[in-house]
């Protein structure tokens, strides 16, 4: 079987669909990957050699020129390679797909797998531009799965007619490694801890994720630097990069306190978290919009609390109490008193769902029941 893979981004694929990739390939299919090279991410895609990612420039956010454009090349990429099965991730990049398909027939099967409807948390005309956006792309699929009881709703009622369905799995799952990997016994947590520069007494709290407004990052700055201001032994390591496309949500004034602040620690880009996830006690992670957030599970992986937002992916993964916290509300305020009052715990509740591998084996059911349909 040749497979087709769409991701808007080098790094989703290099994070999450490079695993299905490789599984795909060793059982014998052929697989190719389109996606888009960011900023400062050229370099690590030269280096990893990979034949099967082909460079594409997908459109980020709603450009009707941007996607007709893109859906011209695609038409194109699709004739050459002649995939059994193209899969769309993300709506920008199902939009691509479907305006490709619209454009007339092409034979192979077309599936989309939004990663997080974005018209069901929108507001005003972009919650109307969204909305029809991502019920045209669905209607002209195959196949639509969602992450979520929610979305599926939602999608049912803007894309009547679309063949939508709730992925059994959540998300792209977290690397088996995360659950694999022993957590360190209390002495080599100690010396993980004293090599990052953090002592026995230091509650660390840690952040995943780009620093943009609707992952929360603005609350959970200005919560930090509030509650750190009453207790010295307070840090905050942040991995992580700025998006040019959405904002962080701070003032320059805020981003230059973040940038000089003593207790926190800005890493951006790590190849591997798994390390700094065993130095903290928490991760904070007040998020607005999520489809099923990945560094939500990686966390509960290696069995840390997470303290967030009640919202579409975070409550289908924490329950209050028992492995992490909700706020109360989406204000500083709110952030702040979770962090004050905070007592670190390690979670006990099961993990074993949230494996990578069960994405990977309900996508190649998945895909072998399209291509024998």
């Amino acid at each position: 079987m040749r497979i087709l893979q769409i991701v808007p981004l080098h790094d989703s694929y290099r994070v999450f669909l490079r695993d299905l990739r490789d599984a795909l390939v060793v059982s014998g299919h052929e697989v190719h990957t389109l996606c888009r090279i960011g900023a400062g991410n050229t370099r690590r895609f030269a280096e990893d050699g990979d034949p099967g990612c082909i460079h594409f420039l997908l459109p980020r956010g709603a450009h009707p020129l941007g996607h007709f454009l893109a859906a011209l090349r695609l038409r194109k990429v699709i004739r050459r390679l002649r995939p059994d099965i193209v899969h769309a991730h993300f709506s920008s990049a199902i939009l691509t797909a479907a305006v490709a398909r619209s454009m007339g027939r092409l034979e192979t099967r077309w599936l989309a797998t939004f990663q997080g409807l974005q018209f069901p948390l929108a507001t005003g005309s972009r919650k109307a531009l969204l909305r029809r956006a991502e019920a045209f792309a669905a209607c002209r699929m195959d196949a639509v799965w969602v992450l979520t009881q929610d979305d599926a709703a939602a999608l049912e009622v803007a894309a009547a007619g679309a063949r939508v369905q709730v992925q059994q799995s959540p998300g792209f799952g977290c690397a088996d490694r995360f659950l694999d990997t022993p957590l360190p016994a209390p002495g080599e947590r100690a010396r993980l801890r004293r090599e990052a520069g953090f002592g026995t007494e230091d509650t660390v709290f840690i952040f995943i994720g780009r620093l943009v407004a609707f992952k929360g990052f603005h609350l959970a700055a200005r919560a930090f630097a509030a509650a750190a201001r009453d207790n010295p032994y307070f840090r905050w390591i942040v991995i992580g990069e700025l998006d040019p496309l959405h904002p962080s949500g701070l003032s320059e004034g805020e981003w230059q306190t973040f940038l000089h602040h003593p207790a926190i620690s800005w890493l951006r880009t790590q190849d591997d978290v798994l390390p700094w996830l065993d130095c903290a006690d928490a991760m904070l992670f007040p998020t607005s919009r999520e489809g099923m957030p990945v560094s939500v599970m990686e966390a509960l992986a290696r069995r840390l609390p997470v303290l967030t937002q009640n919202v579409r992916g975070c409550r289908e993964l924490i329950t209050e109490g028992v492995n992490g916290h909700f706020f109360e509300a989406p204000r500083v305020e709110a952030v702040t008193d979770v962090l004050k009052t905070f007592r670190p715990f390690r979670p006990t509740s099961p993990v074993d769902h949230l494996r990578r591998s069960r994405w990977i084996a309900e996508m190649r059911e998945a895909y072998g029941g399209m291509a024998n349909g």
